[in-house]
């Protein structure tokens, strides 16, 4: 019972002070060794950021990206790009929005590759179509 109401009256500090979220965010990635779930963790970090403070929610992305690319981790480049993509839409950015999810879009099966020589064959379809559309049509108004 204890429990409970400890996670129920963590549940309504956090609800109510943002900034609670992105400290256990930071302190989680701070305390693990982990890179996979520091990738996530970043990933978190900008979704909670997303509206309130996208700039630094764009610079935790790029941190996670520099560890998702260290993994060579497929999935996470399509989730980060996704994402990303999402925070350039919700600032009115759509052209640059549209890039990132141009990248999150791409199947892998293209074989193509960046300037680097790095893969750009991202799987990330799901949410996209309805976000992808939008920035298209944003951008041509």
């Amino acid at each position: 019972m204890k429990r409970w109401l400890v996670l129920l009256l963590f549940g309504i500090a956090s609800a109510q002070n943002p900034q609670v979220d992105v400290d256990s965010l930071l302190s989680v990635i701070n305390r693990t060794n982990n890179d996979t779930v520091k990738a996530r963790q970043y990933l978190l970090l900008l979704a909670e950021l997303r509206s309130s403070d996208p700039n630094k929610g764009l610079a935790y992305a790029n941190e996670g990206l520099k560890i998702v690319k260290k993994l060579k981790w497929e999935k996470g480049f399509a989730a980060y790009y996704n994402d990303i993509g999402t925070t350039y839409h919700d600032q009115g950015k759509h052209l640059i929005a549209l890039e990132y999810y141009k990248k999150a879009f791409t199947h892998r099966s293209s074989n193509k590759l960046d300037q680097q020589g790095n893969a750009i064959n991202y799987e990330r379809l799901e949410f996209l179509g309805d976000a992808m559309l939008s920035s298209v049509i944003a951008a041509h108004l």
